[in-house]
């Protein structure tokens, strides 16, 4: 009678090591499950600030808006891991370039894109307003007369197609005479590419 609770001693340590273990590994399973949905929300809520800093960013730039104390807060959370991005982006806003910008200075300029070169002779003239009366091209290629090259690009600024817009003003005789649309241009699609970087 008395060998039994003797034996069973050894045989309770060992059933509660078991359970302890069994309680300990329970225990690192729910913190590992908790830390996890922990830092699921956060992180969520990291990407979800650095979408909306980049998103309040890209509004003001494509108004033409000064950043403001934006520029700090795009330093200090994209600053780290995308630098150029950050500064392409403040550079952008310091120089704005907006799409009725664009359009406007387009419009501006066209009209002195569009004509021939003043100092053609007069039998160049007549050859370029011969060959301008019968015009035939392929559907969906690129118009080929500066009028027709301005006109397309002026739909493609429309459109946001800003870099297409720019290769058919760099198609265009005259196109010395809209480096100052073609640097605003390239300032747009910088700052765009930057914030699609960011975003």
């Amino acid at each position: 009678a008395m060998k039994a609770p003797v034996a069973a001693a050894p045989a309770t340590d060992a059933t509660t090591q078991i359970a302890m273990e069994a309680r300990i590994a329970s225990l690192e399973g729910r913190l590992a499950t908790l830390s996890q949905s922990a830092n699921g929300p956060l992180g969520n809520s990291r990407r979800a600030e650095g979408l909306l800093l980049a998103f309040a960013a890209r509004r003001a730039i494509d108004r033409g808006l000064a950043l403001g104390y934006l520029e700090s807060e795009l330093a200090d959370y994209f600053g780290q891991n995308q630098p150029k991005a950050v500064a392409q982006v403040l550079a952008s806003s310091r120089a704005p370039a907006t799409l009725a910008m664009l359009t406007a200075e387009l419009d501006r300029i066209a009209p002195s894109l569009s004509d021939p070169e003043t100092d053609e002779g007069f039998f160049e003239r007549v050859q370029r307003e011969v060959a301008g009366l019968f015009v035939v091209r392929q559907a969906g290629t690129s118009p080929t007369a500066a009028k027709d090259r301005v006109t397309h690009a002026r739909e493609l600024v429309d459109i946001g197609r800003i870099d297409q817009a720019m290769a058919e003003i760099a198609r265009v005789r005259n196109n010395q005479k809209a480096a100052g649309w073609m640097a605003m241009a390239k300032r747009y699609v910088e700052a765009s590419n930057a914030l699609d970087i960011l975003e």
